[in-house]
């Protein structure tokens, strides 16, 4: 996380996005810097935001925080909106759809809001610069050497991610089968399902429940998303990742 605030703060002051920003401030006089995650209750999304606050404070920014209650382009579309009436310098966003965004934020940019991504990013046409918050083939690979050791280096295996537009963990997924297709010790591991809990606990407990159901041959889960872990999955014998 500290990796992801010295980013947010580097691309904030590359941008030019100063106090200066005349257009730009509140009435304090500090430019607006906003960052809206993907939902609330996201224990990840939450430190996520403080991080962003804090780097704000350190360029002499007022942070505004958002987040929708559902994990929803539309939501996130509708606080772009609002963000812009408030002519805010800096949108920070954490993407709930690569491509759905791309209207609202091209609209934001050419209403002169400098734009950029980290974590779950937005498409290239979207966005000034992404930040990511570490290497995605070294996320998705040692998952699964993680899970291998696990389970003994054999047996069937599933993911439980968030939601399928979610641009970095499907990233994270392709590295995943990736090591699975290409290390010889994974060859005794069968990846047998990819669910997604969109980001929603109970959908998150229905999906694993399903998985334990369909799969009673299951040997681990690897749940790349804060809220996947929730139980029941977090009180199954069976190995998590």
């Amino acid at each position: 996380m500290k990796k992801i605030l010295t980013a947010v703060a580097i691309a904030l002051a590359i941008g030019g996005l100063t106090v200066a920003h005349a257009a730009t401030t509140a009435p304090s006089g500090k430019a607006k810097y906003a960052i809206i995650f993907k939902n609330t209750g996201n224990p990840y999304g939450e430190k996520e935001m403080a991080g962003f606050k804090k780097a704000a404070d350190e360029v002499g920014a007022e942070a505004i925080l958002k987040a929708p209650d559902q994990p929803t382009a539309e939501a996130q579309i509708q606080m772009i909106g609002e963000l812009i009436a408030q002519k805010v310098a800096v949108i920070a966003m954490v993407g709930n759809d690569p491509d759905a965004l791309e209207p609202a934020l091209k609209k934001a940019m050419k209403a002169g809001i400098k734009v950029l991504s980290l974590d779950s990013g937005v498409n290239p046409a979207s966005r000034m610069v992404h930040i990511n918050q570490a290497d995605p083939e070294r996320i998705g690979r040692v998952q699964v050497q993680a899970i291998a050791e696990m389970i003994g280096g054999s047996g069937e295996i599933a993911v439980l991610s968030a939601t399928s537009q979610a641009t970095n963990q499907n990233l994270w997924i392709e590295w995943m089968k990736k090591e699975l297709a290409e290390n010889p010790k994974m060859k005794n591991i069968k990846l047998v399902k990819v669910a997604y809990g969109d980001d929603l606990r109970d959908k998150s407990v229905a999906e694993m429940e399903g998985l334990l159901k369909t799969y009673p041959n299951l040997k681990g889960v690897i749940a790349p998303t804060t809220v996947a872990l929730q139980p029941p999955l977090v009180s199954q014998p069976r190995a998590r990742c």
